[in-house]
């Protein structure tokens, strides 16, 4: 076979294509634990949403599911499922490599839509599956963006063949993007819009006297298929609390030099990734030059008004200035100039893989982004490393605290990682955290508002220390028995004007200390006081009878109420 045929052989280039998909797929496989940020958050979620889905009658006392309208869920239930049959770290693992499949092929799903034809320049799009928000732990919102992929790929595909099966597909695809991240499918209905308008003005511009025509039945027959996922958004919206919908704006965020760093493929280790960084996107702008000047002056496809070829074909061009014009205006408010940033880079990809190029420029392109991407990722394993040694600690202790048991986390390391990895206790075993922000009203699982039990801190009340709120008629009474320590030294030196520590140190006896000090467990060892003062009140008939008032008031059981009574005296007098 002559060279020239190797290079235009579609066989031989879906091949390539499939093995660089599986080499990228190596670093996935290098650990345990992936050690992201909301990694974490995502495998303790799923882990409650399996034992909800399973009849966990410990975890029923806690969590119940919340409506079916979250619009970032999707990647918790997929984990939650996979959790029935499979550990979360395998569980992880999966929908990771799930992930990147669909990223890569999505992509190339698109391009081949839009062009007709695939060739090398799909190679670009490898590295870019591991933005800074995938490396995060943010999977909700990077299955969205491959679901965003397929959406648009199926749309164009379809677009002059809208039958019923087909609006059936794009209305599942819409709302499985939706389902996933709803800032992508407000994305996705954005670029939508403007691919449907802009392609309507450009058959305006040649003639076509029926394209107003065509524009509304298009406008209708879309319309009828996002319906679901908007729908969905406002319900979603209407439960988010006033905090969470009010911009915060975050000072301190230099746009400009973001993307001139190219910190949309960084996370951990900025000074030396963003040399690498800063090549790629050099690379991209040198490529969108080179193609501007060079570019022939005819796309073709004789069966389309040149035009319409045109405008289909720079429309990607546009829909990207216009989402790099959104990251600069929008309120820097739960990541959403991130957000815009990285479609907005994408659909520069996109717009660069279906021209035609030089194969020097193609060769040249393909070759330096993936090398400087070999660069990037043989220092995030190096890093992973440190990381996955961190998560195996956290999981080892998490070994000696029994199953269906209250913990609670204290976090006292000034590593801002560790903030997230406490998270990893409880994603391989039914434990509750009372410190735990994973689980509210706009995820997918959050706290029972009624029927929970009546949770205690060792001795104390837990909502002085815990993000739970207790009510008083919620019972049974149930105690926090294990405390996870982060950086269990600095947790030592902490002086007795901390309350929590002083809770601590009080009610809690050391059982177990990590080799690097960095997680200690700790257990609760006050139940021969408690005892006792059980003891004090059942011989207290003037006691005995307030307590059997209070069970009667209630409608709850005499043990509960007396435990509560007893955790009260014991805490009351140790102060």
């Amino acid at each position: 076979m002559k060279k020239r045929e190797i290079l235009t052989n579609p066989l031989i280039e879906r091949r390539v294509f499939f093995l660089v998909a599986i080499i990228y797929l190596i670093p996935v496989g290098m650990f345990k634990y992936v050690g992201s940020l909301d990694g974490p958050q995502h495998l303790l979620t799923s882990n409650i949403i399996a034992g909800l889905l399973s009849g966990s009658d410990f975890y029923g006392q806690f969590f119940q599911f919340n409506p079916p309208v979250i619009g970032n869920s999707l990647g918790n239930y997929i984990l939650g499922v996979l959790n029935l049959i499979l550990p979360a770290w395998m569980a992880e693992k999966i929908l990771l490599i799930s992930y990147l499949m669909a990223f890569f092929y999505g992509f190339r799903y698109l391009v081949v839509s839009i062009k007709g034809k695939a060739d090398y320049k799909l190679l670009v799009i490898f590295p870019f599956a591991f933005h800074t928000l995938f490396l995060l732990g943010y999977y909700n919102y990077s299955i969205a963006v491959a679901f965003m992929f397929f959406s648009l790929g199926y749309l164009i595909r379809k677009d002059r063949n809208r039958k019923p099966a087909t609006f059936i597909i794009l209305t599942l695809l819409f709302t499985l993007t939706y389902y996933a991240h709803v800032v992508v499918f407000g994305i996705l209905l954005l670029l939508s819009a403007t691919y449907l308008s802009y392609n309507f003005i450009c058959e305006r511009i040649d003639g076509n006297k029926r394209a107003l025509v065509k524009f509304l039945k298009r406008v209708v027959y879309y319309s009828l298929a996002v319906l679901p996922g908007v729908v969905l958004t406002w319900f979603y919206y209407s439960m988010m609390p006033d905090t969470a919908r009010s911009p915060v704006p975050v000072d301190g965020f230099n746009r400009i030099q973001y993307l001139l760093d190219f910190d949309l493929l960084v996370v951990f280790f900025k000074e030396t990734g963003n040399h690498f960084s800063r090549v790629i996107m050099i690379s991209l702008l040198i490529a969108v030059i080179l193609i501007l000047i060079t570019r022939s002056k005819k796309t073709g496809n004789p069966d389309m008004p040149e035009g319409f070829v045109k405008g289909r074909f720079n429309f990607w061009l546009f829909a990207s200035v216009l989402l790099f014009a959104a990251f600069f205006f929008v309120p820097n408010h739960m990541s959403l100039p991130v957000r815009m940033a990285i479609p907005a880079v994408l659909l520069l990809i996109v717009w660069i893989a279906i021209q035609e190029t030089h194969r020097l420029i193609t060769l040249g392109l393909v070759v330096l982004i993936n090398l400087m991407s070999a660069g990037l990722r043989y220092y995030q394993m190096s890093e992973h490393h440190h990381l996955d040694e961190m998560i195996r600690e956290i999981v080892a202790m998490e070994d000696q605290i029994p199953d269906n048991t209250l913990v609670y986390t204290a976090n006292y390391s000034d590593n801002w990682v560790m903030y997230h990895f406490e998270n990893y206790l409880g994603t391989e075993k039914k434990l509750v955290d009372l410190n735990s922000p994973s689980v509210n009203e706009v995820f997918a699982v959050n706290w029972k508002s009624a029927e929970r039990p009546f949770l205690f801190m060792g001795a104390r009340n837990s909502i002085n220390v815990s993000m739970v709120n207790n009510k008083s008629g919620f019972y049974p009474v149930m105690v926090a028995e294990y405390v996870m320590i982060f950086d269990y030294d600095r947790f030592k030196k902490a002086d007795d004007s901390d309350p929590l520590a002083e809770l601590i140190r009080r009610d809690f006896q050391e059982i177990s200390i990590s080799p690097n000090r960095k997680v200690g467990l700790l257990k609760f060892n006050r139940w021969p006081e408690v005892n006792q003062n059980k003891q004090f009140i059942l011989e207290n008939e003037m006691a005995k009878a307030g307590i059997e008032k209070k069970a009667r008031e209630f409608g709850i059981p005499f043990e509960d109420a007396l435990l509560k009574d007893a955790l009260w005296l014991y805490d009351t007098s140790a102060r």
